[in-house]
């Protein structure tokens, strides 16, 4: 079968998140770095629609990305978020989790995520790779440290057996992952954003997260983070297609 075109690709984006504007600004963000049209993204969100199998069909890869909300709470879709991961594995489709995403590939074979406040990471952050990570055909193209951007308060904190970890930072052992042997990985970090995105979504979420004084030394502090933005695009060129 002749290999598809980057414009013939369709991505499924799930998107467990209730804000509107921030599933705009993430769908924005996820074609601007992964080099795809907004009309390749099929997003989905499981506020709103229902979550099974059957969004697997038609699409290449997927994409599963940040929350307003904790990988810790229980809701009435998130056993179906973990099914669709399973399924997703069992027929080795591509996927991409970020964030939220990232916790959840990692609870969903049986990691353990907590929520620590004391450890947030939220700004610009450097990200190490681990021995795994440089060996890894798509996170070894990366500088072995380089900086990416931030914003959460859960962490995994223990991986099972079957995910390699690839990367981490002071305060998150596992900054990025890979399922073995299937083409799925996972980034605590947003490769979704560079500093400009990540003060938008800061913007707009600061009240949640951090007090006035907090939030302005975050800002002054942000950086760019050029190399961690081009994980997604790398993702689709190189393991989606």
């Amino acid at each position: 079968m002749a290999r598809k075109l980057l414009t013939e690709i369709s991505i499924l984006m799930v998107q467990p998140r209730s804000d509107l504007p921030m599933v705009e600004h993430e769908i924005k963000c996820i074609a601007q770095y992964g080099g795809l049209s907004k009309n390749q993204l099929r997003s989905v969100s499981p506020f709103y629609s229902e979550i099974s199998e059957s969004l697997l069909e038609n699409v290449d890869g997927v994409i599963i990305g940040g929350s307003d909300t904790s990988v810790l709470d229980d809701f009435p879709w998130t056993n179906s978020i973990i099914e669709l991961i399973h399924k997703i594995a069992e027929v080795k489709m591509p996927l991409f989790g970020s964030c939220w995403g990232h916790q959840m590939v990692a609870k969903a074979f049986g990691g353990e995520v907590v929520s620590d406040i004391s450890r947030k990471e939220m700004g610009s952050i450097e990200v190490v790779l681990t021995p795994q990570g440089k060996n890894d055909p798509l996170f070894g193209k990366l500088p072995e440290k380089f900086v990416a951007q931030s914003g959460h308060k859960d962490h995994v904190i223990e991986l099972p057996q079957n995910i390699d970890p690839l990367a981490y930072s002071d305060l998150s052992p596992y900054q990025a992952i890979k399922v073995k042997d299937c083409p799925i990985y996972g980034a605590q970090f947003h490769a979704d954003m560079d500093k400009i995105e990540l003060k938008e979504r800061l913007e707009y979420y600061q009240y949640d997260y951090v007090n006035t004084e907090e939030f302005d030394n975050i800002c002054n502090s942000l950086q760019n983070s050029p190399e961690a933005v081009k994980i997604l695009a790398a993702f689709i060129n190189d393991v989606v297609l």
